[in-house]
């Protein structure tokens, strides 16, 4: 396996549910700092009808993701109860910005 940052195949994409009502630019900064250099893109969606936003992550590699899906299955931030698993599709990276700051 080489290093670097290619998109390729692998489960390396999770889930995030039940955020709280935070901007985009607030849980880039929580992905920078909880998972610094681990991020390669984001998706992330504030919903207008009064559900809280959900996100998708794509990580480095596998290993970064599975460590990050058993760590942060289920957290407290900011009063909402978080959820994290993998997602059913992986993010394409050609497709998103890269998280944790821009």
């Amino acid at each position: 396996k080489s290093g670097g940052s290619t998109w390729g195949p692998g489960r390396r994409t999770l889930h995030f549910t039940g955020l709280p009502f935070v901007p985009e630019s607030d849980f880039d900064s929580f992905l920078q700092v909880t998972f610094p250099s681990q991020v390669i893109c984001v998706n992330f969606k504030d919903t207008t009808d009064g559900r809280p936003p959900i996100a998708w992550v794509l990580f480095e590699d596998e290993n970064v993701a599975a460590d990050v899906a058993q760590n942060y299955q289920s957290f407290e931030w900011e009063g909402s109860q978080v959820a994290v698993q993998f997602a059913r599709t992986e993010l394409d990276p050609n497709k998103f910005n890269r998280g944790g700051g821009k």
